[in-house]
């Protein structure tokens, strides 16, 4: 489910059929350079092959995480629900006589504003490393935002840190052949909540599964293995127990796809080894007991983190850079504006302070 606000939209991809109609593009362009003849069954047969090998020889880790990174971004930015349109820019065949690079989208928000972003993945070894990208390929990038007279933002996922910035080209620096940004100025300037509608989620420590085990049947504790079967299962915030349906998703996004860490307790019934209940606690890594909250992630992490269990194996390898069939289940399911029930919430929309 979409984030739900007062511009709340179902926005999702318009129905295409790939097999049918891009395998003949696909052909027809590598077919350009090796003269193949869509009439001529040894030049198909010669097309798949070509394909079959380039996919063994190009399919590694750099590539695959950054085309995924590049799609999550749209799935992204639509479940927020700001956005009326988001197009592949970069797509499709282009003629032209400018010195150009194309950026990956084009984003025309519900007020119809719009702006080009070019999606990058960084994986961050330290604080203090910048991003770079070549002044050769930025300057490229800058001149087609200005012939087209569409601003230029640049969307960096810190992977590292599981975080998204959205940033003006202008906010770049110079730095000899390279044009930099640093981690502290992405943040400073990061236009996520401005434009796309993301926010931080904070609630109050711990969130917890309780599992009860079912007592009218066995409940046998073999040294470390404990096997029972469930009777029923709680939600609990701070020790509230969380007894609304909405509210009850909301936590176990938080739980499944936030930062907090899990520890657990098993619970026996007294003066015997017989399990009562389990409970799976949720927890902060750091946490300031003085405060009522703490940040469990954003709404972009949350549903980024989704879109990475949808395209990985058990293992955590891509095992596709799309989900298999469009889901509109990305988002934390909190509705806008949030009223609590049981869960408090807190909301922190951060934007720049030039907004």
């Amino acid at each position: 489910m979409s984030e739900t606000n007062d511009n709340d939209l179902v926005i999702k991809p318009i129905k295409r059929n790939p097999q049918k109609f891009d395998t003949i593009e696909l052909f027809s362009l590598i077919g350009k350079e090796k003269k193949y003849n869509l009439n001529n069954i040894e030049d198909i047969d010669n097309f798949t092959t070509d394909i079959n090998k380039s996919l063994k020889e190009n399919i590694t880790p750099t590539l695959l995480y950054g085309k995924r990174i590049e799609k999550t971004f749209a799935y992204v930015i639509s479940s927020l629900g700001k956005c009326k349109i988001i197009k592949e820019e970069d797509s499709g065949e282009i003629f032209t006589n400018e010195n150009i690079m194309i950026p990956d989208y084009r984003i025309i928000l519900v007020d119809n504003s719009q702006f080009l972003v070019e999606v990058k993945n960084f994986n961050q070894k330290r604080p203090d490393i910048d991003y770079k990208i070549s002044t050769k390929d930025f300057d490229k990038y800058i001149h087609y935002s200005k012939v087209m007279g569409v601003p230029l933002y640049f969307s960096i996922y810190w992977s590292k840190w599981r975080m998204w910035t959205l940033v003006s080209s202008s906010k770049f620096v110079k730095n000899g052949n390279k044009m930099s940004l640093s981690f502290t100025d992405a943040t400073m300037n990061n236009k996520m909540s401005s434009l796309f509608g993301d926010y931080m989620i904070a609630t109050t420590p711990p969130l917890k599964i309780r599992m009860y085990a079912d007592k009218s049947e066995d409940r046998i504790t073999i040294g470390s293995n404990i096997n029972f079967t469930i009777e029923k299962v709680e939600v609990y915030c701070n020790s509230i127990l969380i007894k609304d349906k909405e509210e009850q998703s909301i936590v176990w996004n938080l739980i499944m796809f936030g930062r907090w860490i899990e520890t657990n307790e098993v619970i026996f019934e007294k003066d015997s080894n017989l399990v009562n209940y389990i409970d799976f606690i949720y927890l902060p890594d750091e946490y300031d007991d003085t405060q009522p909250f703490a940040h469990v992630g954003d709404a972009s992490e949350i549903i980024t983190q989704q879109y990475f269990y949808s395209t990985s194996t058990k293992d955590g390898n891509i095992k596709s850079i799309y989900p298999f069939g469009f889901s509109n289940n990305y988002g934390t399911n909190i509705k806008m504006p949030y009223t609590k029930k049981d869960l408090p919430l807190w909301i922190f929309y951060i934007s720049p302070k030039d907004d």
